[in-house]
């Protein structure tokens, strides 16, 4: 991974508002990047097995 985003992180820019508004935790939507490109993310992609590969982000589901 090249870099993560998640309010539950210290160094997120926003972590102080997350935890005022959200004193539970922000939750579990995140988001991160690959190294090595378009073929590196299309092999993580295809590759993951509890996930589902959608672009429906108002789902139950869990997705990448």
């Amino acid at each position: 991974m090249s870099w993560v985003n998640y309010a539950g992180r210290h160094d997120h820019p926003h972590h102080e508002r997350a935890r005022h508004y959200l004193p539970q935790g922000p939750g579990a939507v995140f988001s991160f990047g690959v190294r090595g490109g378009r073929a590196a993310g299309e092999r993580f992609v295809e590759s993951v097995a509890l996930c589902s590969h959608l672009a429906n982000v108002g789902d139950v589901r869990t997705l990448v």
